[in-house]
């Protein structure tokens, strides 16, 4: 972006003051636009800023900036004139602040400029700010300064000698003593980064160096740095990352507490290739295998038992691009114990050759990344194969799904049942047969309006007349008739799936942790209805990303990954058809949510490892207002497994950060 005094005067050599003054006129302007998209009031998180509008105050902030650098002359009129106008909306917006925010929260240091005013508009830093050192405070993790030796194995290849040193001073900063790292240095021409490297090991003798004779690429230089190893467990560190100073703390607490741990991680945030701003975290929840089949949402901080790093035998070559998600996937294969280390752990710094800001960076990723979960189909005898896919990372296919009976639980709505049975017609090679269960009035209306505008009801199709006013005892009914291995509930209200979405789902019962596999419903292919279910601390169930946009990430990830769930609504839902008729014996009595969310505790609580997976490549579309009512409230504590302690869901659905120390994350290190 050129100088925006370019314009006015001859190009000609800028007074050095100028240049300082351009530079930091391109810096801010570049933050701003960042601030732009995240821009929300601090209480709700939604658009505007406490000045209404977002864009209000991103104007004021640029023609402040630019009126002090256009005009640069020291001590001019002009410039002073420019500070008195800064002053005087600094003072405005300490006022908006003062009267909009409460007590609690101005107990908080105030911000000292306006940037740190625009700042915090991001929910995110009013979170830093506030929750987490409280949570600090409270944890005790100062305290943990001795333990199991941790070797941090960190291959530095061509980086520039101040992010590296950041990087090392960072670790030097750990509040945990027990720790040594492991480099390889793998750059011949880098000798400012190796004169850097020299200069800290000979500081530090917890700092071990190994100059490479050559470059063996990532996972070559990993291997050659992991040789050097002593410890008990084996973290990864880039050479352009950060450890917040507690990360290494939280790790020895939570071994302190399940000493049988062998594989564990980290939430994990963005730092900005300067340093100076930390964003877009993502809080992880419990370990879900599944998620994997998306996204390597792993990433870090981790720590792997040393023994176990032994027998996968590192890294393996001809993934680089995806060289840690094939470790993680050959390591958590074979851990006794995977553990979430709630909080966040590691800063991943955004530049323009690092992953993190986007696989454009390094375009072979995605086919490593194939071929790493192609390895893994191989390993684990999966009965199937993985494709790309644009939406949801990846895509299981199956080989050869068990047949499929489906059962249509009613709906108030007779024309959208139309609909859904027009639509199974074009799914024929999906299924046997269907069965709707409705009231028996509603049997013979619908059956009428059929006859008159298709003729005969399809063979396939049965209706099944709810008697004695007992869905549940109908349900069974038919199930115990059912021939196939596997049903697939679907909603009334639903008014199409995507191509495919039964055998989608039906092909996870093939996998016997697997309880139940769910789809993600949507109201006009656009907002999240549910992808998933979670329940609190008061055994209520929470459909995650309720409200949400199909297509967009936040703090947890997205509705379009595969994930981990404890239960799911019967809005497209597969179950193992004797199993499923078993667990309705003793299902309470109500609304078909209650019923089979007693189905999927039930199931996944009798088997050992037990989960349910929801697939985001089998989407069901509902027709608007046909989605059951959220909670009356929003969630009562904490997630109990498959959301996070620093997260809550609302009313209205939708995650977010909470405000204030769960009780839970407050003693994570007790």
């Amino acid at each position: 972006m050129a100088s925006p005094y370019r314009t006015l005067r001859a190009p000609v050599a800028l007074e050095p003051r100028i240049q300082e003054m351009d530079r930091l006129l391109r810096r801010q302007r570049k933050e701003i636009e960042d601030l732009r998209a995240s821009l929300a009031l601090v209480r709700t998180g939604q658009g505007g800023g406490w000045w209404n509008e977002g864009d209000i105050s991103l104007k004021v902030a640029k023609l402040l900036r630019v009126l002090r650098v256009k005009y640069v002359r020291p001590h001019s009129l002009l410039e002073r004139l420019a500070q008195w106008v800064s002053g005087v909306a600094d003072a405005w917006l300490e006022a908006e602040r003062t009267r909009l925010l409460s007590e609690e929260d101005l107990a908080a240091e105030p911000p000292a400029s306006l940037g740190e005013i625009l700042t915090l508009a991001d929910p995110y830093t009013v979170w830093r700010k506030r929750v987490e050192p409280e949570l600090d405070r409270r944890s005790g993790l100062r305290a943990i300064t001795r333990g199991p030796l941790i070797s941090v194995v960190l291959p530095v290849y061509r980086i520039a000698p101040r992010i590296l040193e950041a990087t090392l001073r960072s670790l030097r900063a750990q509040t945990y003593q027990d720790w040594e790292a492991c480099i390889g240095f793998a750059d011949a021409d880098g000798e400012a980064a190796l004169a850097l490297l020299q200069r800290y090991a000979k500081k530090d003798p917890r700092i071990r160096l190994e100059v490479l004779e050559a470059n063996y690429g990532i996972a070559g230089n990993s291997n050659a740095a992991l040789k050097l190893a002593r410890g008990d467990y084996i973290a990864l560190l880039d050479h352009d990352d950060e450890l917040p100073p507690l990360a290494l703390s939280r790790m020895a607490a939570a071994i302190a507490a399940e000493p049988q741990a062998d594989f564990l991680y980290t939430d994990k945030e963005i730092l900005s290739e300067a340093g100076d701003r930390h964003y877009q975290p993502l809080f992880k929840p419990e370990w879900s295998p599944e998620m994997l089949y998306s996204v390597n949402y792993l990433t870090h901080l981790n720590l792997i038992r040393a023994d176990l790093m032994s027998a996968i035998g590192g890294w393996a070559m001809g993934v680089d691009g995806a060289q840690d998600w094939d470790l993680f996937l050959r390591a958590t294969e074979q851990a006794a114990c995977v553990l979430r280390v709630p909080g966040v752990g590691y800063s991943w710094r955004v530049h323009q050759a690092s992953t993190a800001s986007g696989l454009d960076a390094k375009p072979y990723a995605l086919q490593a990344q194939l071929r790493t979960l192609e390895r893994h189909a191989e390993r684990t005898n999966l009965p199937g194969w993985f494709e790309a896919n644009a939406d949801t990372g990846f895509q299981l296919r199956w080989l050869d799904p068990a047949p499929v009976r489906v059962v249509i639980l009613g709906g108030p709505d007779l024309t959208t049942l139309e609909t859904l049975i027009g639509h199974l017609a074009r799914e024929r090679k999906s299924f046997t047969g269907v069965d709707v269960l409705l009231a028996p009035a509603d049997c013979w209306r619908f059956s009428s309006a059929w006859r008159q505008r298709h003729g005969p009801l399809p063979g396939w199709c049965r209706l099944i007349p709810i008697l004695a006013d007992d869905p549940v005892e109908a349900c069974r009914g038919v199930l115990a008739a059912a021939q196939e291995p596997v049903t697939v509930v679907l909603d009334g209200g639903m008014l199409v799936c995507t191509p495919g979405a039964l055998t989608q789902l039906a092909g996870w019962m093939a996998l016997e942790p697997i309880a139940f596999a769910s789809g993600v419903t949507v109201e006009n292919d656009q907002h999240v209805v549910e992808a998933g279910c979670v329940l609190d601390s008061a055994a209520v169930a929470h459909p995650l990303f309720r409200g949400e946009v199909l297509r967009q990430w936040n703090v947890f990830g997205g509705a379009l990954w595969h994930r981990n769930v404890e239960l799911a609504s019967p809005y497209l839902l597969a179950l193992r058809t004797h199993e499923a008729h078993r667990a309705l014996a003793e299902a309470p009595r109500g609304d078909w949510r209650g019923v089979f969310h007693h189905v999927c505790q039930v199931l996944v609580a009798e088997r050992e490892g037990g989960r349910g997976v929801v697939d985001p490549n089998a989407r069901a579309i509902l027709a608007l207002q046909a989605a059951y009512p959220a909670p009356a409230e929003g969630m009562i504590g904490t997630a109990r497994r498959y959301l996070h302690p620093f997260l809550t869901i609302g009313p209205a659905g939708g995650i977010a950060l909470v405000k204030d120390v769960p009780h839970e994350a407050a003693v994570l290190a007790a």
